[in-house]
């Protein structure tokens, strides 16, 4: 499982993700869950091999000037096509190899932040956004400290701490970069 989260505020944007993955009953050490370039960053929720390939690919989705819910569709329809060409699954078809769109996706800008859900959905915050195990505590720390007016790192660590510290499915290093 997988924690995953964004802050956004005082001209700075984070990004940061917990450093564990499952695979059937096997606890994986990995890296961060997001890759940052030019400005934006993006982490997943999902699997580790089909990251991969969104990873290795990511320098062909064309950066937009500024990002906004348009940009934020196009970013999600990109994953989704990239994912049925690298062998996920299409609609006429199934294949047990990479699931044709992720469980979800963070997308985070210096404008705002974008949430891509598993059904192609896409919906914003300009403040903050967590997703995946223990997302629940990470919004609740990060709602409070936010009305605190605490800087975004500090709300950012505080998010993936709680998340690491209340769910089990949250382990491994904790990884976080700024992006703006």
């Amino acid at each position: 499982m997988t924690a995953i989260l964004a802050v956004r505020g005082s001209g700075q944007t984070w990004i940061a993700s917990d450093g564990c993955s499952f695979a059937e009953n096997l606890v994986l050490p990995c890296g961060p869950k997001f890759f940052v370039r030019d400005g934006w960053g993006a982490a997943h929720c999902w699997s580790v091999r089909a990251w991969q390939v969104i990873e290795a690919r990511k320098d062909e989705f064309k950066t937009p000037d500024k990002w906004d819910m348009r940009q934020a569709q196009k970013f999600s329809e990109w994953v989704k096509n990239l994912m049925e060409e690298s062998g996920g699954k299409k609609e006429s078809e199934k294949s047990d190899l990479l699931p044709s769109h992720p469980v979800g996706i963070i997308l985070a800008t210096k404008n705002m932040i974008f949430r891509i859900s598993g059904d192609a959905s896409v919906s914003w915050s300009r403040d903050f956004l967590a997703m995946g195990a223990g997302e629940e505590y990470a919004h609740g720390a990060m709602s409070a400290l936010w009305e605190r007016g605490l800087a975004p790192r500090e709300i950012a660590e505080a998010g993936i701490g709680a998340a690491k510290k209340f769910s089990p499915w949250v382990r491994g290093k904790i990884h976080m970069r700024r992006i703006s």
